[in-house]
């Protein structure tokens, strides 16, 4: 199990851009995928894969409403759901 930022998580299951690193977000595919490579055109269809299994690991996730969260808004809402979630979760690989 390796930890990874409550950002890039919520990005990948709600596929919205909900962090200042999308770069992570190859390193979160590559791990619950088991892949060395990923290319960039397949990335998006790769996160759409792990997003179920991000929820199954944390379905407390799903409480949380990214809708009107925008680059004005951005450190406010980082800040409380790191404080109500932690800044970081645990995430298994999709094939354990």
């Amino acid at each position: 199990m390796k930890k990874f930022g409550i950002d890039i998580i919520l990005t990948i299951i709600n596929d919205k851009v909900l962090t200042k690193n999308l770069e992570e977000a190859q390193s979160v595919a590559r791990y619950m995928t088991g892949k060395k490579e990923i290319l960039k055109h397949e990335l998006h269809l790769v996160l759409r894969e792990c997003a179920p299994y991000l929820l199954q690991q944390h379905p407390q996730l799903r409480e949380i409403n990214v809708d009107e969260v925008n680059e004005e808004n951005w450190d406010q809402w980082h800040a409380s759901v790191a404080r109500d979630y932690g800044t970081e979760l645990p995430v298994r690989p999709i094939h354990h």
